[in-house]
């Protein structure tokens, strides 16, 4: 058995951030909208608001393989719950109210910053200004709103530096290029979805790494060392019950005869104890 893997370049500098926690002040950041291929350039006065930037995302967004020229990068400061965005002339991002996103000037400049499911909720910390979003309307831009916009992601500039490779344990890759897939550290990976049935009829229903499991299809932080995932066999999951809420997705699925309950891709048993 083998897994398709149709990368054809290593993980590029600038990577999706996929947990708030891991960001600290010096990281180089870029505010992105993967969905629309655009990333946020210099504050245009007739929208009120960031300018859009064409550039090229992977396939499974989680790293941007060309960044477009004119793209603000920006230097986060502060700390959690009022970081600050410094733009490469030093001013700092900043809202005047709702519709409106600006660099320098009076406004609010700083931020809370959460990520559910890769989109970044960038909370401007008065209320009154809403969160940094996009805009697709008749005058396409990034600013901030307080109601329901399209969501933007956060990528983040990785450190130069050797590459650590990732494979799954029984799956030698059948590749469409001629390199095997490596990473940076720090970097988030979409772990691969198997389709294919063991002799016994089972499936993998996840993959395990250091006695914690992670959901096929979910972003996975790769460590400064090469990994290898170790396939986690069970039945099909046909009639098991997947929820979704805002922010957890909660999956129940039968392994040995046992039910495991999958949250956010870390497995427990029905007592919830983590499985090992």
């Amino acid at each position: 058995m083998s897994l398709m893997i149709a990368m054809t370049v290593f993980a590029d500098d600038w990577v999706l951030v996929g947990d708030a926690s891991t960001l600290q002040a010096g990281d180089k950041l870029v505010i992105a909208c993967n969905t629309q291929g655009a990333t946020a350039g210099a504050y245009d006065a007739s929208v009120s608001g960031l300018s859009i930037v064409q550039s090229v995302f992977s396939s499974a967004k989680d790293f941007i393989s060309s960044l477009g020229s004119g793209t603000l990068v920006f230097v986060l400061g502060g700390q959690k719950g009022a970081w600050t965005l410094a733009a490469p002339d030093g001013q700092l991002l900043a809202s005047t109210g709702s519709r409106k996103l600006q660099v320098g000037g009076s406004g609010t400049n700083t931020w809370s910053i959460s990520i559910s499911n890769g989109n970044a909720v960038i909370d401007n910390t008065n209320p009154v200004c809403g969160s940094i979003q996009y805009n697709a309307s008749a005058s396409p831009r990034f600013y901030c709103h307080t109601a329901k916009q399209t969501p933007v992601q956060l990528y983040r500039q990785t450190a130069s530096g050797p590459k650590v490779r990732l494979s799954y344990q029984g799956f030698p890759y059948k590749r469409t290029g001629c390199e095997y897939p490596s990473y940076s550290a720090g970097s988030n990976v979409k772990l691969a979805v198997c389709p294919l049935k063991n002799a016994a009829g089972e499936v993998v229903i996840a993959w395990k790494y250091n006695d914690q499991t992670y959901e096929p299809g979910g972003l996975f932080t790769m460590p400064e060392e090469d990994v290898e995932l170790v396939p986690v066999w069970g039945e099909p999951q046909e009639g098991i019950e997947t929820v979704r809420t805002s922010d957890i997705k909660i999956q129940k699925v039968l392994l040995d005869g046992q039910l495991i309950i999958i949250r956010d891709g870390v497995a427990y048993t029905i007592m919830g104890a983590k499985v090992k």
